[in-house]
């Protein structure tokens, strides 16, 4: 930050509200209202009200001529999010089947296998039993990966419809006209 000349240095020391009382901005990155800096503090008590005014405008025609596009976008991703794990969790559930069955066929393929174990086809028999395995265990863990994925998603759709984005600048058309 520049350094400030003595006039502003009292101008600021009149206006700061300081730790604690200074308001909040929405942080997209954090997804919380957090007190803004001493230094951003600074910085509005020093511009003039008809400048930060214009940029708070600013924010307002933007959400003003565009309010539903990112809350239809999020909704239309909770709905696709929300189909898309119903999508995987039967996936999933399909394969814990699937490995149940293979469980049985092993346990069955070792006693029937019992005594007979130097059979050439035996042992491709039991190769290609393993091989399958190998495959569904692979496509379990995939669908499990993409479920634990679609559940941070599910988790990351901000509720109630509004967006993320959209809360941030009515938070910058707000602060950037708080200082008078």
């Amino acid at each position: 930050m520049r350094r400030l000349t003595l006039e502003e240095a009292e101008l600021v020391s009149s206006a700061a509200r300081g730790d604690g009382n200074r308001p909040s901005l929405y942080r997209v990155t954090s997804g919380f209202d957090e007190e803004i800096s001493a230094d951003f503090e600074t910085f509005l008590i020093l511009n003039s009200i008809d400048e930060r005014t214009q940029v708070s405008q600013f924010f307002q025609t933007v959400l003003e001529n565009d309010p539903n596009s990112n809350d239809n976008r999020d909704r239309l991703l909770a709905e696709y999010v929300s189909a898309r794990k119903a999508n995987e969790e039967a996936k999933l559930t399909r394969m814990e089947s699937f490995s149940e069955i293979y469980d049985e066929t092993k346990s069955t393929l070792q006693n029937m296998s019992d005594g007979f174990e130097d059979i050439t086809e035996v042992d491709l028999l039991n190769e290609a039993t393993n091989t399958a395995l190998g495959g569904i265990v692979e496509q379990r863990d995939r669908f499990s990966y993409d479920l634990s994925v679609l559940t941070v998603l599910e988790q990351a759709v901000p509720e109630g419809g509004i967006s993320t984005l959209r809360r941030e600048l009515e938070s910058w058309g707000d602060l950037l006209v708080e200082y008078d």
